[in-house]
């Protein structure tokens, strides 16, 4: 048959250049089964790679967790620290760590504001670092346990949050409604030249106390604590009625000077 064409006793077709060209026979169809031998042997190649990958980073895995270990205990320690009243009492009337200025939230469990307060002052502790205590008291702790003269109290706790800095033997209130973290950043290192504040010491007993204030200072720092609260109103009304602002600050320092003074002076004499 003309047509067929032998590959075993036929002639090789010439190429171009009159020498015969392989006739290359069509490689039969793999199975199934080879197939998953040809994946299997690529599985363990690279399984294989993987290993040896990672047996030559080790080194670098194990200084990273090393790292991740030793900043464990910082990014925990960042925020506010909770502490007792007796542990931030003993802390104030130590001369070795008085000289460490302690800003202090003195908070309640079931209030919402002192929550609230929280991102802020953990916020705040963060950027302050080592230079400034910033702690939680829950100041309800000591009237649960029957203390009638708790820290809270003795020194001018009157509702939850209320934020002092005790600095220089001397404590410092927040005054105002600004309390986001910048707010008390400034408080803690230099927003304290015009705050009402108090001097403090050890008292007989040995527990801190509030130092007296004269007459005139508690008008003045009553005053002062007035015009604290209304100062945001007064820098609302500037940008548009400076007169109205300064109006309303002047009127504001002379009836509030008045009327704490006439306050003052009939509890000094009753």
């Amino acid at each position: 048959n003309p047509l067929h064409y032998d590959m075993a006793t036929s002639p090789r077709p010439l190429s171009a250049n009159g020498l015969s060209s392989p006739v290359t026979a069509p490689s039969p169809p793999s199975s199934g089964a080879s197939r998953r031998k040809r994946s299997v042997r690529g599985g363990a190649v690279g399984g294989s790679a993987l290993v040896a990958a990672a047996a030559r980073s080790w080194p670098w895995a194990a200084v990273l967790a090393v790292a991740v270990l030793i900043s464990a205990p910082t990014a925990l320690a960042a925020g506010a620290e909770e502490w007792s009243a007796a542990r931030l009492e003993a802390s104030l009337l130590d001369p070795a760590t008085a000289a460490v200025p302690h800003l202090v939230a003195f908070v309640a469990p079931w209030c919402s504001h002192c929550k609230k307060l929280g991102p802020a002052l953990n916020a705040a502790a963060a950027e302050l670092g080592d230079a400034i205590h910033v702690v939680k008291v829950d100041a309800t702790a000591e009237a649960d346990e029957g203390s009638g003269h708790s820290l809270a109290a003795r020194v001018g706790v009157r509702g939850y949050p209320t934020l002092k800095l005790f600095r220089g033997g001397s404590a410092y209130n927040l005054a105002g409604n600004k309390r986001d973290r910048q707010a008390l950043v400034d408080f803690a290192t230099a927003g304290v030249l015009f705050t009402v504040h108090q001097g403090y010491a050890a008292g007989e007993d040995g527990t801190l106390r509030l130092l007296p204030k004269s007459f005139p200072r508690r008008v003045w720092d009553l005053t002062l604590e007035f015009l604290t609260n209304i100062a945001e109103e007064v820098k609302a009304v500037w940008g548009e009625h400076p007169l109205a602002a300064v109006s309303l600050f002047g009127s504001g320092f002379v009836i509030a000077a008045f009327s704490f003074f006439i306050t003052e002076l009939i509890s000094e004499r009753l």
